[in-house]
């Protein structure tokens, strides 16, 4: 961040890269969790399935349509979030009630997230067609 408020802008590069970065590392988080720690499994792969179908998405329109950006959405900022956060839950050994909710509410912004970034990318496919 530091190079980019330096060089004054944004080069397409990070752009792509850091969004990535952060998925790597939130989905690679809860795949340890869920191995090692017995997490549910569940809910590691509706977060990983969530960022699947918006890089699967992105990789189509942009091969099919040209179409080569992602705008992020308040929902997805809320859903990543969330699911940074709850790592820091687990570590800390949260008690589980709370835990359970905030699971329950994290959950909800992933699945919410998908389906607007899915009815997002069918709107602009279908403008560009």
């Amino acid at each position: 961040r530091r190079i980019k408020r330096r060089a004054g802008g944004e080069n397409r590069f990070g752009a792509v890269m850091d969004p990535l970065a952060d998925k790597l590392f939130i989905g690679s988080t809860y795949i340890v969790f869920s191995a090692v720690f017995g997490f549910p499994w569940w809910i590691t792969l509706t977060i990983l399935g969530k960022d699947t179908l918006l890089l699967f998405g992105w990789w189509l329109r942009a091969k099919l349509y040209g179409i080569r950006t992602v705008k992020p959405n308040f929902f997805g900022k809320v859903a990543d979030s969330l699911q940074a956060i709850l790592i820091f839950a687990f570590l800390l050994e949260t008690p589980v009630g709370v835990l359970k909710a905030g699971i329950a509410v994290m959950v909800g912004f992933t699945v919410l997230a998908g389906v607007v970034y899915l009815v997002t990318g069918i709107g602009e496919i279908r403008k560009k067609a």
